[in-house]
């Protein structure tokens, strides 16, 4: 009851500025709105024209892309990949990312390229490059296992993988490798294999609602669904809103 003014912020990259507002009681119907000219005096009256619409980072970035630098490559594709700003059916990030590995091959570059790459035979190329740049890097090592465990044959990234743990990493590198090697042995239909290794790499991470629920995930797969409960409990109470795991526990419940 009683005045109340309404801010509407309205993001324009370009065009004139506008909106429409709309109203409703709780039911959805129209509600009976007096609206107040006055209020308004102070955010119209100051132009006789629409405003201009405010600067966006885009236009800077595809400014600097025109040099085809591949630093301002790989920035433009960035930007469009964490914005979501991209056309699907143009794949500009995947062609600016290739665009920016094949002027400056570096990790980074390469990384981007395979990682938005559509065709395998791109993905290979480029993997080849990292490895011919960088053989013993475990990023790189870890990549290429990644390539591989994602082709026709997933079991020849463990190879890779071996010489990853030979180096016996103790941060995020080091688990990315040993849960790669759990999904493989899945994969295999080695069950306990995967799960032994969830439940290594999971005392590394106490307290974190995703390993609970991978490690419900490995002992269900493994037959042993006390356990799989139990964790499945562990992770709800770690993360109240881990809506698959409460529907195991209320499935579990109604059996």
């Amino acid at each position: 009851a009683g005045a109340n003014r309404l801010l509407v912020k309205s993001c324009v990259a370009e065009g004139s500025w506008g909106f429409y507002f709309r109203v409703t009681d709780v039911r959805g119907g129209p509600a009976n709105v007096e609206v107040s000219p006055s209020s308004m005096v102070d955010v119209v009256a100051s132009s006789g024209r629409p405003r201009p619409a405010p600067a966006t980072a885009l236009p800077f970035f595809e400014a600097a892309a025109e040099r085809a630098s591949a630093s301002a490559l790989y920035d433009l594709a960035r930007y469009l990949e964490y914005t979501d700003s991209e056309d699907p059916a143009e794949g500009r990030v995947r062609q600016l990312a290739a665009r920016a590995a094949e002027a400056d091959p570096s990790i980074a570059n390469l990384e981007f390229a395979i990682r938005t790459a559509a065709q395998r035979a791109d993905i290979n190329r480029f993997m080849q490059r990292a490895i011919a740049r960088a053989p013993n890097d475990p990023n790189v090592m870890l990549l290429d296992a990644q390539v591989k465990r994602a082709g026709l044959f997933p079991d020849s990234a463990l190879p890779v993988l071996d010489r990853i743990d030979a180096l016996e990493l103790a941060g995020v590198l080091g688990m990315q490798a040993r849960l790669l090697r759990a999904d493989i042995f899945a994969n295999m239909d080695l069950p306990m294999a995967a799960r032994r290794i969830l439940e290594e790499v999971g005392q590394r991470a106490l307290g974190a609602p995703g390993f609970a629920r991978a490690r419900a995930e490995a002992a269900s797969a493994a037959g042993d669904q006390d356990a799989a409960i139990a964790l499945r409990g562990e992770a709800v109470a770690l993360s109240f809103t881990d809506r698959a795991s409460r529907r195991v526990l209320v499935a579990d419940a109604w059996s």
